[in-house]
């Protein structure tokens, strides 16, 4: 716990402070508390001695009336300073991590699946870090604090029920100790078993319509059934290992009062024990072992929060891209690959590759699946680095480019298109956050979907739901291509739109990158080859990290090279017909 809470003051040092405050006003809250035990043995003793008075006990009772109102005065400041707390470590934590993952190379994320770790631990595993300093460790305070006090004062009534009293520590402690351990270990695969329950859970939410169509809905869909079962087991595995060891705790500090009371009867009978100590001790022994009881509580919850301390811990060790220390933009925009490699993991993606996209030309880039073409756009736009070589953007290594900079001379064109479940206008809007609304409607009408969006009930205000599916494929283009036209970016790195979208919203496509692509440095992902004819430059991709030949369409034609069989085998695909079955 404790190199937990030196990690949580590391991130968000102004907690310190304050963490402080509530610990003072907990023990405060907890000498007050104790303030009517006092009393009432002053009582006794009175009592005992025939001292007390009606005058007496009515001025003790009214110590012990304005204590009561003093201590949930207390409680209630206590919990409105500590609660806070919590949520600010969580939010803190978030924004550290949303932060510091946007700094990290792509390559962090491949093979991340939908909702796993990342997702889990920002939503369901925060929940139990932001309870360390809002409940966790105000719980702690009068587990140490009342037991040390009243070990420091009973001693002096009587050594020997003092021992008593704490002969049944040392056992418990013991059988704390080992329940944590086993509980440690079950705790981290429960919080690995989470991670994957909550991915597969979104995952079959996110594939719905492909598990109807595949009869896998239900039970059917055993992934999910299997995670869900590993959970279980995992969570039990995370409970079921402690329970002996901490009943065995319990156990050992419910002994300590039947302890007490023998012995205190047996001293008392042999006429070494007065009957005032006697009755302190038995009224005192539960104050001593109640609050240690509290501490498997508050263990068990720290160890809840544990996997996501080490998760974020994790996180925030990765080594983001390393940013130059001087803010120099690119003095042109053409691009130059010089013997640049890259590899992911085990697999060589490209080997030693040079050539050159020059500023204001259009440049295509054509080759197999795999081979590299959208690795390349990543690369230009430093989402990760190369492995050796270089590449530059205006004569400027991108390495030497502070990320803001770069991404300012960039706009990326996505086949894939991301929209946020925000309006229209805001999703374009995304491109310039600066621009007016007049700015945006005028890139909305160049991209040609300004008229579909009036169309729409709301107009701009219109939500496009998650990641846009309340819209068409073409039209979620159509916007994402506003947004880059509204960010004017003098680069444009183009996964070629058109793809997997029918012909009048093709038609309406190339129309809306007719006005992105004016005057522009463009390196476009060539799908079709038919939109590429017109390329400046097509660069062909071998397939084995390579550059197969370059060259325009022409002349790429008039060899008998792989782009010339690419366009064999397109002519051929388009002349694929379902004939009529045999009889």
């Amino acid at each position: 716990m404790r190199q937990g809470l030196k990690m949580i003051l590391g991130l968000v040092p102004e907690l310190k402070q304050k963490l402080l405050v509530v610990l003072l006003g907990k023990i405060i809250e907890t000498i007050i508390g104790a303030v009517p035990l006092v009393v009432l043995i002053a009582i006794m003793t009175a009592l005992f001695k025939g001292t007390a008075t009606t005058e007496t006990i009515i001025f003790y009772s009214g110590i012990m009336l304005v204590c009561a109102l003093l201590y949930w005065g207390t409680t209630f400041v206590s919990l409105r300073i500590s609660w806070p707390l919590g949520t600010l470590l969580s939010t803190r934590m978030r924004l550290l991590i949303g932060e510091h993952i946007r700094k990290l190379p792509m390559g962090w994320f491949q093979g991340r699946s939908t909702g796993a770790s990342l997702n889990s631990l920002v939503s369901d595993e925060m929940q139990m870090i932001q309870m360390i300093p809002s409940y966790i460790l105000p719980s702690l305070v009068p587990v140490f604090f009342i037991p040390a006090a009243l070990l420091l004062f009973l001693p002096w009534l009587d050594w020997r029920l003092s021992l008593m009293l704490v002969a049944v520590i040392p056992p418990a402690i013991l059988f704390f100790v080992r329940g944590q351990k086993a509980h440690a270990k079950g705790f981290n695969g429960r919080s690995k078993s989470l991670a994957r329950m909550t991915s597969d859970t979104l995952e079959y939410i996110q594939g719905m319509e492909a598990l109807k169509a595949f009869q896998h809905v239900g039970s059917g869909f055993k992934r999910l059934d299997s995670s869900m079962r590993q959970f279980h087991k995992d969570s039990l595995k995370s409970i079921i290992p402690g329970i002996t060891p901490g009943f065995a705790f319990l156990t050992c500090l419910d002994l300590g009062t039947p302890l007490v009371l023998t012995g205190a009867t047996l001293f008392y009978l042999e006429g070494s024990l007065s009957l005032e100590t006697f009755l302190i001790f038995i009224l005192l022994a539960p104050r001593i072992h109640d609050p240690l009881r509290q501490l498997l509580g508050a263990s068990g919850m720290y160890r809840f929060a544990e996997p996501g301390l080490v998760a974020v811990k994790e996180i925030l060790e990765q080594k983001p891209l390393p940013e130059p220390h001087i803010e120099k933009a690119p003095e042109g925009h053409e691009i130059k690959f010089k013997n640049a490699t890259f590899s992911y993991h085990d697999r060589k993606i490209l080997d030693n590759v040079s050539f050159t996209v020059p500023e204001g030309k259009i440049t295509a880039l054509v080759g197999p699946s795999g081979a590299g073409k959208t690795t390349i756009t990543n690369l230009i736009a430093r989402f990760w680095n190369v492995d050796s070589g270089t590449i530059s953007i205006g004569g400027r290594d991108v390495k030497q480019i502070p990320q803001k900079i770069l991404m300012d001379n960039l706009s990326m064109v996505f086949q894939d298109v991301y929209l946020f479940n925000d309006t229209i206008y805001n999703n374009i809007a995304f491109g310039a956050p600066e621009a007016g609304r007049e700015e945006i409607i005028n890139a909305a009408k160049t991209a040609y979907c300004h008229e579909f969006i009036m169309g729409l009930p709301e107009g701009y205000d219109t939500i496009v739901g998650e990641r846009g599916d309340r819209l068409s494929g073409g039209e979620r283009q159509r916007i994402s291509i506003a947004r880059a036209i509204l960010k004017d970016a003098p680069v444009i790195l183009l996964d070629e739109a058109t793809a997997s979208v029918d012909p009048e919203n093709e038609a309406l496509i190339q129309a809306a990158l007719a006005g992105l692509v004016q005057s522009k440095t463009l390196l476009i992902i060539a799908h079709r080859l038919s939109t590429i004819t017109s390329a400046d430059q097509i660069i062909v991709l071998d397939g084995k990290g390579g550059i197969a030949e370059t060259g325009n369409h022409q002349t790429l034609m008039q060899s008998e090279g792989l782009y010339k069989r690419f366009w064999k085998s397109r002519e051929k695909a388009e002349s694929w017909s379902i004939k009529e079955k045999s009889k």
